[in-house]
């Protein structure tokens, strides 16, 4: 009964465990988990009952089956508040033991120091608690006190020695090799570090990886430069090595410029820091000042300078082949690498992916085009080599500069030697990249292309796409440099790897000036070009030219000898891309098409879907064109590959002139259509008509003698597909009505059924048009 209050509401707890006992309840009863009363009282923090457990002899000592004491409840409680104390010293007092661990191995004082319950861990000591317990990880109470959330320093320096005294080791390591002192360096717990220097902490102590307090000070987040000059003066005075490597050979100052802590690298080099010193990767600490985020240029020049004094090397190469110089030429930083070649920097080294300084400088951000004048030459004095160096993707610094559009730098490694003729990873050339370069400057494009052709430029070299510098500059619509390179023998017979000339390129620029494109072609033919060339698309300048819908270049080719006949891989003519396109210069395009003709061009040439222009003309509702189609012999009863013919394509179009509907039908049937043509659905022209509603349309086409009941492939009529078209809507009834008479006068019938077994016209139609019984 004695344990069962416990679960009950804690109000009146005190008399009713004060009934029990008068009533001789068991004050060491258990329960199935070898808790006792006294666990209870210790969980529920009531000190009154406590004593009154502990004055009828509950057993203070007594453990449950995780090994705890009352002594360990109390110290684990969550919630802490100054009757712990008194709790602490009734059970203490009344022969609770100080040492007693639990199954994980911790001690009463270990939970305290865990939980910050230093109150408990003075009365805890002063009752005879070994502080040089170990827990299961090998800490002691010290090691604890590194992470703990005191911090006047008063209270850390009066624990420390209250440890020290019962048999605390300040020099005690963990199963980490961590001392108290590694463990408060480590969080950057400084007042306890300096507490416990004072009291005998071996200062030069490594952990597991090598590092001592000093390089754990040099790589924490203090930023007080006072406190770090106090602590590392406590630290050197208390035999700290300013020099010592952790297994990285990393030195604290290594550390210290790699936290970009400035201030502590000079306490450190003030000290006698050694800058020479590299890491395993070969770093040295002026090797992390150049790849730092320090943002002043000036700050950095300062350091350099005392690193420098201290045993730096200028041209220390990492593992990278990355020295000082190239770092500082990566980071744009060129007040910097001007000093550092003023110092002996050698220019001419390359990091491992190939990158020499004057390739840094070309990627950089650099603007000043004074400041990049005088650093190349600075380079180049330092024995930066202008040629022959290409990086991993084999640019050279004259291809950086080419492609960069920074020409005036290029003519100074033009005239300092550079190759001319070195092609990139893509085989591009300077002349290349100058050819599709955004450059607009005609005279400035022909004093460098003179350059370049003077030191070796190849006119017509190809790049991996088969390009010559003619094709880029054609593909860029840069008409003016193409002038020049033609007229210094560039070859426009040549083709690229999509079987390209230059004239394809020029058929599908943006050119408008007539005068222009005709002195242009005129020039391409005159170097070799082909107006009749096929690409890869057997595709001629022409094809192109009308793809594009430019009539007034086209016309210029047909003039120039182009064959108005050919076909495309999909069996296309310029005559069929006409018949398509989507010109706004109708007048343009109807007198193309006669100069077409005139040239051969077959107008009823089919495709590879077997669609003739008059079929493409059709379908893009162009009338005017199918006009004159059909007036220069266009058979209109050619169908294409799903068997629809132009008048199929007239009845599914636009049309909404009357008029101009019966003169076309009448056209196409002069030329061949069939009113009653079916396509691949058994579809008729007056099936679509009646798909579209165009109740003119069909008037027509029933007055030129279309079949009223022909069926579709699914035994549809062209009344079904009237139905089915007003089926949701009633209110063009008035249309149906007007026709009544011509269905009627044409045999339709109304009652004929499909495959779903529906009439032609719905029941309530029918009594409204005229038609039901």
């Amino acid at each position: 009964m004695l344990l069962k209050v416990f679960s009950q509401p804690l109000r009146d707890l005190v008399s009713k465990v004060k009934f029990l006992l008068k009533h001789g309840a068991d004050v060491n009863t258990r329960d199935d988990t070898l808790t006792t009363s006294l666990h209870l009282a210790e969980d529920v923090g009531n000190l009154e009952v406590a004593q009154l457990l502990v004055e009828h002899k509950a057993d203070v000592n007594s453990h449950n089956n995780n090994g705890k004491t009352p002594l360990h409840i109390l110290l684990e409680h969550r919630v802490y508040n100054e009757d712990h104390v008194n709790h602490a010293r009734l059970l203490l007092e009344h022969g609770a033991e100080a040492n007693k661990r639990d199954k994980n191995n911790k001690t009463p004082l270990l939970l305290a120091m865990e939980w910050d319950r230093f109150k408990l861990a003075r009365i805890l000591l002063e009752h005879g608690a070994d502080a040089s317990v170990e827990n299961n990880n090998g800490k002691t109470p010290l090691h604890q006190l590194s992470k703990s959330r005191i911090h006047n320093e008063g209270d850390v320096r009066d624990l420390v020695q209250l440890l020290l005294e019962h048999g605390a080791s300040v020099n005690k390591r963990d199963k980490s090799s961590q001392t108290p002192l590694l463990r408060a360096m480590g969080r950057g717990r400084f007042k306890l570090a300096r507490v416990l220097l004072e009291h005998g902490a071996d200062a030069n102590v490594a952990s597991n990886n090598g590092k001592t307090p000093l390089h754990l000070l040099s790589e924490s987040r203090i930023h007080s430069e006072g406190d770090a000059l106090d602590l590392i003066k406590l630290l050197l005075e208390h035999s700290a090595s300013v020099n010592g490597q952790d297994k990285n050979n990393q030195t604290p100052l290594y550390l210290a410029m790699g936290r970009n802590w400035f201030k502590l690298a000079q306490i450190l080099l003030e000290h006698g820091a050694d800058a020479s010193v590299e890491s395993n990767n070969g770093k040295t600490p002026l090797h992390l000042l150049l790849e730092s985020r320090i943002h002043n240029e000036g700050n950095a020049l300062d350091l350099t300078t005392l690193l420098l004094e201290h045993g730096a090397s200028v041209n220390k190469r990492d593992k990278s082949n990355q020295t000082p110089l190239l770092l500082a030429m990566g980071q744009d930083w060129f007040k910097l690498a001007r000093f550092l070649l003023e110092r002996g920097a050698d220019a001419s080294v390359e990091s491992n992916n190939g990158k020499t300084t004057l390739h840094l400088l070309f990627e950089s951000r650099i603007h000043n085009e004074g400041d990049v004048l005088d650093l190349i030459k600075l380079l180049l004095e330092h024995g930066a080599s202008v040629n022959n160096k290409r990086d991993k993707n084999s640019q050279t610094p004259l291809l950086l500069a080419m492609g960069r559009d920074w020409f005036k730098f290029a003519r100074i490694l033009l005239e300092r030697g550079a190759d001319a003729n070195v092609k990139n990873y893509n085989g591009k050339t300077p002349l290349h990249l100058l050819s599709e370069s955004r450059i607009y400057d005609e005279g400035y494009a022909l004093g460098l292309i003179q350059l370049l052709l003077e030191h070796g430029a190849a006119v017509n070299g190809q790049d991996k796409s088969n390009q010559t510098p003619l094709h880029l500059a054609m593909g860029r619509g840069w008409f003016k440099l193409a002038r020049i390179l033609l007229e210094h023998g560039a070859d426009a017979s040549v083709e690229s790897n999509n079987g390209k000339t230059p004239l394809h390129l020029l058929s599908e620029s943006r050119i408008h000036d007539e005068s222009e494109a005709r002195d242009l072609i005129q020039l391409l033919l005159e170097h070799g070009a082909s107006v009749n060339r096929r690409d890869e698309s057997n595709q001629t300048p022409l094809h192109l030219a009308m793809g594009r819908g430019w009539f007034k270049f086209a016309r210029i080719l047909l003039e120039r000898g182009a064959t108005a006949n050919v076909e495309n891989d999909n069996g296309k003519t310029p005559l069929h891309l006409l018949s398509e396109s989507r010109t706004h210069d109708e007048g343009g395009a109807l007198g193309l098409i006669q100069l077409l003709l005139e040239h051969g061009a077959a107008v009823n040439g089919q495709d590879r879907s077997n669609q003739t222009p008059l079929y493409l003309a059709m379908g893009r509702d162009w009338f005017k064109l199918a006009r004159i189609l059909l007036e220069h012999g266009a058979d209109a009863s050619v169908e294409s590959n799903n068997g629809k013919t132009p008048l199929h394509l007239l009845s599914e179009s636009q049309i909404h002139d009357e008029s101009e509907a019966r003169d076309l039908i009448q056209l196409l049937l002069e030329h061949g259509a069939s009113v009653n043509r079916r396509d691949e659905s058994n579809q008729t022209p007056l099936h679509l008509a009646m798909g579209r509603d165009w109740f003119k349309l069909a008037r027509i086409l029933l007055e030129y003698g279309a079949d009223v009941n022909a069926v579709n492939k699914n035994d549809k009529t062209p009344l079904h597909i009237l139905s089915e078209r007003e089926f949701y809507d009633e209110s063009n009834v008035g249309d149906v009505i007007n026709h009544k008479r011509l269905w009627l006068e044409h045999g339709a019938e109304v009652n004929r059924r499909y495959k779903d077994n529906e009439v032609s016209f719905k029941a309530s139609l029918l009594p409204k048009i005229g038609m039901g019984n």
